[in-house]
């Protein structure tokens, strides 16, 4: 056979016409030299390198450098510097004599090279064949912009809690809300011309489990991104702590209220101070803008209500209640000469009066008044579009609708403890409330309770995270004891036959000792005449042979068994190391999931202010706790909180759909309530392919989020696999030639101390984040490993290939447990849902199929009609989401098969 075509006689009588004229070679003349990494490298990648690299050497070939083309294989050398002519690697590429290369017909679909492809190869060996090292990658010389009909999601991500779904779209980067399937942030990298998210192909995603992180990979390189919790905009310098806060109508001016007894407004568009109003002689515990915004009035526990000039905060008129003021809010008016507000207190009595629209030096007594609740009254919400009604919240435990022209309570809503905020939505379509137990309630304008709100939403997540990990501990831990009962067995096994072997070799070597003193005997006696009717006695001699014969096999039966014995005790002294260390992460694991859960239940503090968004959108909370906690305002789905803080974040107030104004110790703080993401940290880059070779086409987080596992590797020639630190982008494991081609998937195991890989060199494989070698390989496909996927008590895992099988393989064996056909083209990806026996694939036949890993039956199929490129799904498998070919990312109701979204992702 001949030089690159060893692996295929090229003799098809329907390519002769084809293949049987030679390729005309370009003449070419420059004097710049031709550049082996950059110019025949990548011809050679094309064409040649799938059969001709350093992990496949077909005929002993392997052209991935100029020295191996000097060396050969079996044909001799490829070439022969400074003689293009007369190099075999011409001859045959350009089709001057058989075996053609590439073969026709060839399994990998590599082109046949052009004749201006060839000039270049013959110019660059007649000028000498230089270049660089095989372990050189290729480097880019000059990026080009990606092409704007590229589409394809290759792909995408959803947040822990479903709520987020992050996608690829060639180069760009971007984060769409499930719920509306509206965009909601593209990531840009601006030091990147165009900003793009990377300046290559973003084919892998992968987003932290606390939903802070989003990682992407591009070429040599990986991208941190984070979602910031602690978005400070602005700090208002107010050198007081903070009692009450109000916005004005427009949303220009802050008014804050301050334990000095003082009032300080300031522009909210730039946070300078306007002037300052004093003259209350108590805590100052409400402020409102007036409708026209002309005027704010402030109420105290002096027992006086003052309304002042907002322009130059000149007193208007002050109103003396009876009793110190607890809460105060103004009714709704288009008119200012009949704004009305409402006040209450610790003596439980609702007043109402007309403001002033003058100064007047006479008091102005209420327009009536009434008893209201069982307790103090600590807050008051006005009724939208109602002048004549309003929510007062109580000590008592109670919220009530008050129609202040009857003086009659319409609704009572029972919170169940001292009730010390309300607020109402715009629409009046839901009221909320807080209370000293650290609750929230949402309630619908029937008085039905929809949602109870208590503790810090990530802190509860941090549980539930962190549960998880104990679980996935301590499943590892029964597993590790399998292995550990099997390992035992088996050194056993090997002991009592080790004793065997020690039995044997105590016969044989009594039967030589036998055999020897026969001969010995047999030389003392004078030989005698044998019988000529008695048969032939054996000969001692050889006797005694074949007994040192079998004792020398018996020796070695012995030794290997004494070995086996060694190696098994070794490997059960391991495997024991392997479960003391796993226990040991189990009682860590307890301890933090306990750790977590006081700090979750610190988090459910009094809450004392409550606002819903002016877009109806968003309730915030705000109290004891130092951070501010947001909700869905129609179901109380929580969205997010604040990082904690050296102090309250109380009172609240905010100032659009996306600030919210707090106080906090000696001032106030303007918060952004959906901070953008920003780019944290890039691992690698094109200039190192020592720490990344190529393009990053695996990405994954392990539980804690405190490491990343990165696949990819140079095509045809290694798939890599490192492990690089979340915290400062170090890399602290790496396995160079983990496989001998492309990564497509790799995926740590729930617990994080192993992780699998799948490449195009038709394995998977399992390895010990501590260890160089591989612990586990998984043979059987015909074709590529595009993904791979552990269950979530990591017992079993799910590979899928270009062979279009998906398979089921036990985690401890590597037995094969099921082999699932009945796919049209590649498949794609896999992920379990959850803990389920449940396998979800992406195929390039246009379908998502969700289907049981037990038996192979297909429980649901979700059509798209298109190439998919991935696939993701929550844990419970309700959501799930795939991207295609055209740049489509479907969304589906996992339950139902209900299709919720198709997005046409970037626009």
């Amino acid at each position: 056979m001949r030089l690159f075509a060893l692996h295929c006689v090229v003799s098809l009588a329907c390519c002769a016409s084809v293949y049987a004229d030679p390729i005309p070679i370009a003449e070419l003349k420059r004097d710049k030299p031709v550049s082996f990494e950059q110019e025949i490298l990548p011809i050679f990648r094309q064409s040649c390198l799938a059969c001709h690299s350093d992990s496949e050497r077909y005929g002993d070939l392997a052209i991935e450098n100029p020295a191996q083309m000097k060396k050969g294989g079996d044909s001799g050398p490829a070439i022969v510097p400074g003689k293009g002519a007369d190099s075999l690697l011409i001859k045959l590429a350009a089709h001057q004599q058989e075996s053609f290369m590439p073969p026709p017909d060839n399994d990998v679909n590599a082109p046949q090279l052009t004749s201006q492809q060839l000039g270049l190869i013959r110019l660059w060996i007649d000028q000498g064949a230089e270049g660089g090292p095989a372990t050189a990658p290729a480097t880019p010389w000059k990026w080009e912009s990606l092409p704007g009909v590229l589409n394809p999601i290759y792909a995408l991500a959803l947040s822990e809690d479903g709520k987020q779904v992050a996608v690829t779209r060639a180069n760009q980067l971007y984060v769409y809300d499930v719920a509306t399937g509206q965009m909601t942030a593209q990531l840009l990298d601006t030091a990147l011309q165009p900003a793009a998210a990377h300046r290559d192909l973003t084919k892998t995603l992968a987003w932290s489990s606390d939903g802070r992180l989003l990682a992407s990979g591009g070429f040599r390189e990986v991208k941190l991104w984070e979602k910031p919790r602690d978005a400070r905009l602005t700090t208002l310098e107010t050198g007081a702590a903070s009692t009450a806060i109000a916005v004005s109508g427009d949303r220009k001016q802050l008014a804050i209220a301050t334990d000095k007894l003082e009032i300080q407004l300031f522009s909210a568009e730039n946070a300078q101070p306007g002037v300052k109003l004093t003259g209350h002689a108590g805590p100052i515990t409400a402020v409102e803008f007036t409708s026209d915004g002309q005027r704010l009035v402030s109420a105290s526990q002096d027992g006086t209500i003052r309304v002042w000039n907002r322009l130059d905060g000149s007193p208007v008129v002050t109103l003396t209640s009876p009793s110190p003021v607890d809460a105060m809010t103004l009714l709704p008016s288009a008119n200012p000469a009949e704004q009305r507000l409402v006040a209450g207190g610790a003596d439980k009595t609702l007043r109402i009066w007309t403001i002033p629209t003058a100064p007047t030096e006479e008091a102005a007594a209420p327009d009536k008044e009434f008893p209201a609740h069982d307790n103090a009254i600590t807050s008051l919400a006005a009724v939208p579009n109602q002048p004549q009604q309003v929510y007062a919240g109580s000590l008592d435990g109670t919220i009530r609708r008050w129609n202040l022209e009857t003086a009659q309570a319409t609704a009572t809503f029972t919170h169940g403890a001292p009730v010390l905020g309300i607020d109402v939505r715009r629409d009046g379509q839901r009221i909320a409330s807080v209370s000293e137990n650290g609750t929230a309630k949402l309630w619908d304008a029937a008085g039905k309770q929809l949602a109870e709100l208590k503790g810090d939403p990530w802190k509860q997540a941090a549980v539930a995270r962190l549960a998880r990990d104990q679980k996935a501990a301590e499943q590892r831990v029964t597993l590790l004891k399998k292995r550990l009962e099997t390992a035992e067995a088996a050194l056993q096994t090997r002991t009592e036959a080790k004793a065997e072997t020690e039995t044997a070799l105590a016969a044989a070597q009594a039967e030589v000792k036998k055999q020897q003193a026969a001969v010995d005997k047999a030389g003392q006696e004078p030989a005698a005449d044998k019988p000529d009717d008695k048969e032939a006695q054996p000969d001692p001699a050889q006797l005694l042979s074949e007994a040192q014969a079998a004792e020398k096999l018996a020796e070695q039966k012995q030794t290997a068994a004494n070995n086996a014995v060694t190696k098994a005790q070794q490997y059960v002294d391991e495997v024991k190391r392997t479960v003391a260390a796993a226990e040991a992460k189990v009682k860590q694991t307890q301890a933090d999931v306990a750790a977590a859960e006081q700090q979750s239940a610190e988090s459910q503090r009094p809450l004392r202010s409550v606002r819903f968004s002016p877009d109806g959108k968003v309730v915030a909370v705000a109290g004891d706790y130092p951070s501010l906690l947001t909700y869905d305002s129609e179901t109380g789905a929580a969205i997010g909180s604040l990082a904690e803080q050296a102090a309250s974040l109380s009172p609240l107030v905010l100032l659009d759909d996306k600030r919210a104004v707090t106080g906090l110790a000696g001032e106030a703080v303007i918060w952004d309530l959906d901070p953008a993401w920003r780019l944290l940290r890039t691992i690698g880059s094109e200039a190192q392919p020592e720490l990344i070779s190529d393009r990053v086409t695996s990405l994954d987080f392990n539980a804690a989020g405190t490491e990343l596992l990165v696949g990819g590797g140079v095509p045809s020639r290694s798939g890599e696999l490192a492990i690089f630190q979340v915290a400062d982008g170090s890399r602290s494991g790496h396995w160079p030639q983990a496989h001998g081609d492309t990564v497509y998937a790799a995926k740590f195991s729930p617990e994080g101390t192993e992780f699998l890989s799948a490449g195009s060199d038709k394995y998977a494989r399992m390895w010990n984040v501590a260890v160089a070698e591989p612990v586990r390989q998984f043979e059987g496909h015909g074709d590529y490993v595009l993904g791979v996927a552990w269950k979530g008590d990591a017992q079993s895992i799910a590979t899928v290939s270009a062979d279009q099988t998906l398979k089921i393989w036990d985690a401890e064996s590597t037995d094969q447990q099921r082999t699932i056909p009945g796919f049209g083209r590649d498949i794609t990806a896999v992920v379990y849902v959850g803990e389920l026996d449940q396998v979800l694939s992406s195929c390039g036949d246009g379908s998502v199929r969700l289907q049981n890993a037990a038996n192979g039956q297909t429980i649901r199929t979700f059509a798209a009609g298109i190439w998919l490129h991935g696939v993701a799904a929550t844990a419970d498998g309700k959501l799930i989401a795939a991207g295609s070919d055209d740049g489509r990312l479907f969304l589906w109701d996992g339950a139902t098969g209900k299709q919720l979204h198709v997005i046409q992702v970037g626009e």
